[in-house]
């Protein structure tokens, strides 16, 4: 049968995600000042904040996959070490974007409708 191999081989993945955290802030941008100059009386300028916000989930995502792997070369693929780290890590980075989101989106709202933003 041959020797056995992966499908996608890690450098694979690496180049792609580099790609992305390159092109997804330029995507990300165009893609928020084309979809607010459709919008009547949208501000362009917000529009092209927000798609950058969006695109640079390119170059986080690239950051966190050179993160699970610098910790998965440490510590071992099948360990539970490995495990526990990558969740605490994973989940300590996932609550603190919940609590920074929390804190912008009542801005965005209040800056958008002229309210309060705190509609709860």
């Amino acid at each position: 049968m041959g020797e056995l191999h992966e499908i996608v081989d890690i450098s694979a993945v690496g180049k792609l995600f580099a790609l992305l955290a390159v092109a997804g802030p330029i995507a990300g941008t165009a893609v928020g000042v084309i979809l607010a100059q459709r919008r009547k009386g949208a501000n362009v300028r917000r529009g092209a904040i927000i798609g950058l916000l969006f695109g640079l989930i390119g170059p986080i995502n690239l950051i966190l996959w050179r993160l699970f792997n610098a910790i998965t070369d440490a510590n071992g693929l099948d360990t539970v070490r490995n495990l526990g780290i990558n969740v605490a890590v994973f989940a300590a980075l996932g609550i603190a974007i919940g609590f920074v989101l929390r804190l912008v989106a009542p801005r965005f709202r209040q800056s958008d409708s002229g309210g309060s933003g705190n509609k709860t």
